[in-house]
């Protein structure tokens, strides 16, 4: 009789597993092929309804038993493990190409972001190589990982022009909209000793709000004189096209800007801030025989000694007082006498025991030295208000200066506070104040 091989329908998705336990002797080895081959077909035959969801291994066995060579036969067509469909992961031959791609940004989401990423750049004074820096690049791959960051020659040849142009013409349209404007400008010196001048436009646009805008910030090559800042302050106008438009002017006391506002036949009104700084400078200087430079010694010693800095600290917290830093006077900040005046008196329990510690010669102020202290900083309270209100950017300050100016009065001429003491303040506000 022609033979057939064994057939055995085996559904793939199913895990199997054939034992030869359950096959029999050589005894057995009469049973007729046709017969075996009918009871293979029927027993081998995998239902997936009698699967549990798990990839558990159970055992296929013959109604009857295999003589040994047709077992290894079945065993070599019967895979010996298959696994249930509801437990086999998708392969990664499945894929499909698009989920291998990124889709790449637009011409205009790329320049979206270039805009965003220069402006953060300029705004926050961050250095070009931050482009460069491995973390950011992360960052980014993370946020946007089909976008590509521009090098640092791309940011400072063609994205920092190009938002420069941008920005210029869109400020250009916005000072047309003022009927008139105001200017401000200043100058200084940097401490790589580059000198520079500022100005800055301030108008109200057609939704009534008040804007400001700076026009240019140069470095300075030529001298001051009000000759060549006059040159300066025209040709600034005539570029923005508000030479007809300017009503006035607002710069400090120096004689050469002074001087140079004139010669533009411009309105000159003085910074009433500045003017209040030198009124308090010179007011102050009754202090500085012997009082402030003690001061100034003290706070020294405590900015260059971290290890009596760290004692200062921790004697404020067995104090219970509030942990704070002294503050330095530096000449050309506003207010920063009084600021350093009042700081040294907030903590001046821990300044006083942390000195007899770690160093008693700088404990030289006496109980009149700290009255006359506290006196000087009640007077010159008044002075710092002022001078944070009128620095408001938001707001304008020019019909507030009259108010000011008797408010200060009013203040100096309180009781409490000594004719002898008060003196160099009402002499400035009698002699050298233009605001009278």
């Amino acid at each position: 009789m022609k033979r057939k091989h064994l057939t055995i329908p085996i559904q793939r998705s199913v895990s199997r597993n054939l034992s030869s336990n359950d096959v029999a002797s050589s005894s057995n080895a009469n049973i007729g092929n046709n017969q075996l081959i009918t009871d293979v077909d029927k027993e081998q035959t995998v239902n997936i309804d009698n699967f549990e969801s798990t990839s558990t291994q159970k055992e296929t066995t013959c109604s009857q038993p295999l003589v040994t060579s047709q077992v290894e036969h079945v065993k070599k067509k019967i895979p010996v493990t298959y696994k249930c469909k509801s437990t086999v992961q998708q392969d990664k031959s499945d894929r499909t190409i698009p989920d291998f791609m990124v889709r790449p940004l637009s011409l205009s989401q790329t320049k979206i972001i270039d805009r965003q990423l220069v402006t953060m750049i300029v705004k926050e004074y961050h250095p070009f190589r931050l482009v460069e820096d491995m973390e950011f690049k992360k960052l980014i791959n993370i946020l946007c990982p089909s976008y590509n960051l521009p090098s640092r020659k791309t940011i400072s040849e063609s994205l920092i022009p190009s938002l420069y142009d941008q920005t210029y013409e869109e400020i250009k349209l916005k000072i047309k909209e003022g009927l008139a404007v105001c200017l401000t400008t200043d100058a200084w010196t940097s401490i790589n000793n580059d000198s520079f001048v500022a100005i800055t436009v301030h108008y109200i646009n057609n939704n009534w709000t008040l804007s400001s805008n700076l026009l240019g910030c140069v470095k300075y090559k030529e001298s001051h004189t009000s000759d060549n800042l006059s040159k300066l302050l025209k040709d600034s106008a005539h570029e923005w096209g508000i030479e007809n438009k300017i009503t006035a002017i607002t710069t400090d006391n120096a004689s050469n800007i002074v001087k140079a506002t004139k010669l533009c036949n411009w309105r000159h009104i003085p910074c009433f801030a500045h003017t209040i700084n030198l009124i308090v400078q010179s007011g102050i200087d009754c202090l500085k025989n012997n009082i402030l430079s003690k001061v100034k010694a003290i706070v020294e010693y405590f900015k260059r000694s971290s290890s009596a800095l760290n004692r200062l600290h921790e004697m404020q917290e067995q104090m219970k007082l509030p942990n704070l830093k002294l503050k330095q006077d530096v000449p050309t900040r506003w207010n920063s006498t009084y600021e350093m005046l009042n700081r040294i008196l907030k903590i001046k329990e821990a300044v006083v025991a942390t000195l007899a510690l770690v160093n008693r010669d700088l404990n030289t102020l006496g109980e009149s030295d700290w009255l006359e202290i506290k006196q000087a900083t009640d007077v010159l309270w008044v002075f710092n208000e002022v001078t944070v209100e009128l620095c408001a950017e938001k707001s304008v300050s020019l019909s507030k200066i009259l108010y000011f100016i008797k408010v200060m009065r009013k203040h100096l001429s309180a009781d409490k506070f000594s004719p002898e003491k008060l003196s160099p303040y009402c002499h400035e506000w009698d002699e050298g104040s233009e605001w009278n």
